[in-house]
């Protein structure tokens, strides 16, 4: 991110702001400080500031009524700018003077009859950055009206400097428009400064709402380490209406620099509360290790777990954070070093407005994940985020570990029924990306999708990841979306993968890209592509039964793909492929020579109209009945069948030792089958290469075929039909 080492480099050309910002202060701690002052860094800022916090004191409570930046008179517990005046003259910076040289929690209030939310109630902080030391609560109310907040004071920050710096624990900020920080400089910035609250405030606008964005290298509100200490357990934003932050361009809207349980909720980012779309921030929220103390950032959370009243409505409520038209990434977490461990980013509307009916895009990745560690993606039905526009709706890059993306909502408005603006990969990509590693996988579970056309939903990479009950193509409640040109459901360019399982499969509906795979598994360098298993999925049905056609084929294995199953040994475990154009199960060589793919219970049925050369289990693509190339598992040709009852079966032509499957299928006799009712049975070639099998009755009517797997080269394409 480079905050820290930009803050410095600040700090270090601005030392003096220091002496500038607290000529009170100095005056009071005397040579104590002139050691200090001559670091000229955070450390210096943050020591000044604990030294200020001296006095023992009962709890006070300080009213600014002035809107100058004067410093207070006399350090007395009074808080008075100008002893000469009738009355006291309070100014915000000679009322933190007054609160950090005191112990006790005290309060800073602001006037009513002066600060009442109009453009011209705001400090310019011409003595540099305003420090707040001491436990305080900074409170200037909320001058909203019709139930919608609003500040009731601003701060026009020095320009490359920073409106307010906290370096004690336990300070509250409300009702404060910040804005105008120039490069190196911010809003609100926290170093070692532990449970830190700030709600109703704005960031990069003014009182009357018009936009002053913090500029290019400014940090609306960073939470870090004072070089020793990180910032932990800060609050920003809540769960009700009247504690969402606003936040306005900048190169971070919140950044997290190592600190640990920060939770940030309820805020809107680059959109207020009517929708208006605000400057861009290049980052609305980034957590991060913090690399001078090489400490990882640890369990902080985005947004939270919703009420069941707030899941329920339409709008971004109740905690939902809206993280909205991001010049890069909406959420990003980063590997330096050190990583972001166990961050929760949940029940949040990512690139989609807080009415949750339109989105306003975040430019790259809705969350990069990467090479963050333990990230948690979504959770329970009242954890999902609503995640679109943009590139990718996650993305995560090598090294993470053991992410979880669960129940989330992809390229929908809030109602789960209307494709808004999905990712649309840069024009054609993928609208999410995972990079698994094996000794901690990724777990992609849950989730529902609307594709944007010439994308593919999920891009599987690395190792040992495990895809389950995820759903493409059809509505919250299951009615089907108008398919795309061009999608597809998932990618599988990674090995050890598990897509679907028994009682976990995932559903794909709605799916058009001709001549292309619905779930495509793609072999190339050693090990890429091989031992996935792809098991229990629906893919041209829905659960209830109901036909969602795919145009285009069903399972590929491309290249050089080797030692994958596509399907099980029981029923739960069977992949249901229907309504599908092409071949539901192919392999496409591309001059590879891919081995050892089985093919054991599988079915489905309306499948096959493109062509003529259409098979249910179809090696090399469109050659139509036969292997067409030698190089495809080993060459193996499907077994004959020399007679059949509808008790018993028999036949030839199999590899010694292969397993011979048997499946019903509603295709006529002497046809190339592209239809599997049902699985009947399996047995066992002998040496020969004959085999038989005795089995229930099957019903009139139905007809018979088999496939054989040899354990060396893998399974055959069906044989052709034959009536009992």
């Amino acid at each position: 991110m480079g905050g820290r080492s930009a803050l410095r480099r600040w700090e270090d050309r601005r030392c003096a702001h220091v002496r500038e910002g607290y000529p009170q202060l100095l005056m009071d701690i005397g040579k104590r400080s002139s050691r200090i002052l001559r670091l000229g860094t955070t450390t210096a800022v943050l020591a000044i500031l604990a030294l200020a916090s001296a006095t023992a004191s009962d709890a006070a409570t300080f009213v600014v009524n002035v809107k100058n930046d004067d410093v207070d008179a006399t350090i007395d517990g009074r808080c008075d700018t100008d002893t000469s005046l009738a009355g006291r003259q309070c100014s915000l910076r000679g009322a933190l003077a007054e609160s950090n040289n005191r112990t006790d929690h005290d309060r800073i209030e602001f006037d009513p009859t002066v600060f009442d939310g109009t453009l011209g109630d705001a400090i310019n902080p011409v003595g540099g950055f305003l420090g707040v030391a001491g436990q305080v609560d900074i409170d200037a109310g909320d001058c909203g009206a019709g139930g919608f907040p609003k500040p009731c004071a601003g701060i026009d920050a020095p320009d490359g400097n920073s409106a307010l710096v906290v370096g004690g624990d336990d300070v509250s900020i409300r009702g404060l428009a910040i804005y105008g920080a120039g490069f190196g400089g911010g809003g609100v910035r926290a170093f070692g400064a532990d449970r830190l609250r700030v709600r109703n405030s704005w960031f990069g606008r003014r009182l009357n709402g018009t936009s002053s964005p913090n500029g290019a290298g400014s940090l609306s509100l960073e939470v870090s380490s004072d070089g020793s200490d990180d910032s932990d357990d800060a609050v920003i934003g809540g769960r009700g209406a009247d504690d969402a932050n606003v936040f306005a361009g900048g190169s971070s809207g919140v950044l997290v620099d190592g600190g640990d349980r920060n939770h940030i909720l309820g805020n809107l980012f680059g959109v207020d509360q009517f929708g208006t779309t605000l400057t861009a921030i290049s980052t609305p929220v980034s957590i991060a290790p913090d690399t001078d103390i090489d400490e990882p950032a640890v369990a902080n959370t985005v947004g939270t777990e919703l009420s069941p009243a707030a899941a329920a409505s339409p709008e971004c409520d109740g905690g939902c954070n809206a993280i909205t038209n991001a010049g890069g990434d909406g959420v990003g977490l980063q590997r330096t070093g050190e990583v972001a461990r166990d961050t929760t980013i949940a029940g949040n509307f990512i690139g989609l407005r807080p009415d949750g009916e339109s989105a306003l895009e975040n430019e790259f990745f809705g969350i990069w994940v990467a090479g963050s560690d333990g990230t948690t993606i979504g959770g329970s039905k009242f954890e999902r985020n609503y995640i679109t526009g943009g590139r990718q709706a996650w993305r995560q890059d090598a090294g993470s570990k053991s992410l979880l993306v669960k129940g989330n909502l992809i390229g929908f408005d809030s109602t789960g029924q209307t494709p808004t603006d999905p990712p649309d990969g840069a024009g054609g990509g993928d609208a999410s990306f995972v990079r698994s590693v094996a000794d901690a996988p990724t777990t992609v579970t849950g989730n529902r999708y609307a594709l944007a056309p010439s994308t593919t939903g999920l891009v599987v990479a690395g190792a040992d990841a495990v895809v389950t009950s995820n759903t493409f193509g059809l509505q919250l409640g299951g009615g089907g979306l108008a398919p795309a040109a061009n999608t597809r459901a998932i990618a599988v360019p990674g090995r050890d993968a598990v897509i679907g399982r028994s009682g976990a499969g995932n559903v794909i509906a709605n799916m058009s890209w001709l001549n292309q795979d619905t779930i495509a598994i793609s072999g190339g360098a050693p090990a890429v592509g091989d031992r996935n298993l792809i098991q229990g999925n629906l893919i041209g049905v829905d659960r209830g039964g109901d036909p969602h056609p795919i145009t285009g084929d069903g399972i590929g294995l491309n290249g050089d793909a080797d030692d994958n199953r596509v399907g099980g040994s029981t029923l739960a475990t069977e992949n249901v492929i229907s309504n599908v154009s092409g071949n539901p199960i192919q392999v496409s060589a591309l001059g590879q020579s891919p081995n050892g793919n089985e093919f054991l219970r599988n079915h489905g049925s309306n499948n096959g109209t493109e062509s003529p050369f259409e098979l249910f289990v179809n090696l090399q693509g469109t050659s139509g009945f036969g292997n067409g190339d030698p190089s495809v598992h080993g060459g193996i040709e499907a077994p004959e069948i020399d007679a059949a009852t509808r008790t018993e079966i028999q036949g030839s032509a199999a590899e010694g030792g292969a397993e011979i499957w048997i499946f019903r299928t509603g295709d006529a006799p002497g046809a190339s089958p592209r239809n599997v009712t049902a699985f009947v049975t399996r047995t066992t070639a002998n040496g020969s290469g004959g085999w038989s099998a005795s089995f229930d009755r099957i019903p009139a009517g139905s007809n018979l075929t088999a496939l054989q797997t040899d354990a060396a080269d893998g399974s055959s394409e069906l044989a052709l039909v034959v009536a009992p």
